[in-house]
């Protein structure tokens, strides 16, 4: 019976985590609260639902890779965040999201680098390598 809990446990938590995550996702489009429920809810339905499927998916994978649900839930939204503000700065300047196509830009990060403070992408690697190593060390001390 405990153990039926603690699973019902981690699937509300992480229905909870991926729900404020695509809520955050959503709301990285420029748009108001009112016309992102509008869109969700009345416009494209099903479109939604398979996206939030998509991201309960990756995070139980993550979970799954890890076996740890803090250090999951920390990678999970920490590129959440990352993704989330690489479109917004995208359709601020540029008028549309994150397109594939973007991604075959990976090939030439130089190019992509030179257009970004740098000194911006070290200490956000830096401080994501400081959340996952302070939950990992919190997880092993406190549990």
């Amino acid at each position: 019976m405990l153990k039926r809990l603690f699973h019902f446990q981690i699937a509300l938590k992480s229905f909870v985590i991926v729900l404020i995550s695509y809520l955050i996702l959503m709301l990285s489009s420029n748009s108001s609260l009112g016309s992102m429920l509008d869109i969700i809810f009345i416009k494209s339905t099903k479109i939604q639902i398979f996206n939030f499927i998509f991201l309960m998916m990756f995070f139980w994978g993550m979970l799954a890779i890890f076996k740890s649900f803090w250090i999951a839930t920390s990678l999970f939204l920490s590129a959440n965040i990352i993704v989330s503000i690489t479109n917004y700065e995208k359709i601020k300047y540029r008028n549309e999201g994150i397109l594939p196509v973007d991604l075959s830009m990976i090939r030439s990060i130089g190019k992509i680098l030179s257009m970004v403070n740098i000194w911006i992408v070290f200490m956000g690697i830096l401080l994501i390598l400081i959340l996952v190593y302070l939950i990992y060390y919190f997880q092993k001390t406190l549990i």
